[in-house]
């Protein structure tokens, strides 16, 4: 989520506190409160999700890394050493195990493990005669198992920080149209009440994005008002149909 759509979230959760420490009997502002507060529940339910997803795209991300130091240290080099003393019988396993496979992916890592893996698995009886221990070929087959399982868990945490973030946006969107509809009827409700009206204006207002994530700073109001895109605040406390929060 970026910082803008943080801010609004944020927001929002400020306008439902307000709404609910400022009830009122009509119908209308009841059902856009409720609005409200659905969207906040479900902007949590998609902040969770967001952040599940970065959480298993990292963690995936660094067991790839992990296993692959392991492969290429630990089981390549046995089975390397292994082939080379049992190539002295059987020529054709000469080379057929590098102890350094090029690593330029974690696609190209995997594909040339694997063959490793199948052909050792073919030559086990002549690579065990020379020395390799039979626990190097489960300990490779476990951790070849142990990559695709992150591969599989890094797609899908991907996928799902992805997914998130664009619901998440559009739920932004439509908190702030449902703020403006708010907007409206507090600073009519509110017009002779200077103290309240500002505290309306104020937890309706989205902080924009700090310098270095959008090039601004202070306040922009979502509905308008003191900070909005008009500069100051309308006479009486009024908010112009054509105001926009800023981008």
């Amino acid at each position: 989520m970026d910082a803008r759509t943080r801010n609004i979230v944020e927001m929002a959760a400020r306008v439902g506190d307000f709404n609910h420490t400022n009830p009122h009997e009509n119908a209308g502002h009841g059902a856009a409160v409720a609005a409200v507060d659905a969207l906040i529940a479900q902007a949590r339910v998609l902040l969770a999700a967001q952040r599940q997803g970065i959480v298993d795209e990292h963690n995936a991300s660094t067991r790839k890394r992990e296993i692959q130091r392991t492969v290429r240290t630990v089981h390549l080099p046995a089975l390397a050493g292994a082939a080379r003393l049992a190539a002295r019988e059987q020529p054709d396993l000469a080379g057929a195990f590098p102890a350094k496979p090029s690593s330029e992916s974690y696609l190209a890592f995997r594909s040339t493990a694997g063959s490793m893996a199948e052909l050792a698995a073919r030559h086990k009886d002549e690579l065990v005669k020379h020395g390799l221990a039979e626990t190097v070929f489960d300990s490779l087959t476990q951790a070849l198992g142990d990559f695709d399982a992150a591969v599989q868990l890094g797609a899908a945490g991907r996928a799902a920080h992805i997914s998130a973030t664009a619901q998440l946006e559009a739920t932004g969107k439509e908190i702030l149209e449902r703020v403006r509809v708010l907007d409206g009827f507090n600073r009519i409700r509110f017009k002779d009440d200077p103290a309240r009206l500002a505290a309306w204006v104020s937890a309706s207002s989205v902080r924009a994005a700090a310098k270095g994530e959008s090039g601004e700073d202070g306040d922009v109001a979502a509905t308008g008002g003191a900070a909005g895109l008009g500069g100051a605040a309308p006479e009486n406390g009024g908010s112009p149909a054509d105001e926009r929060p800023a981008a």
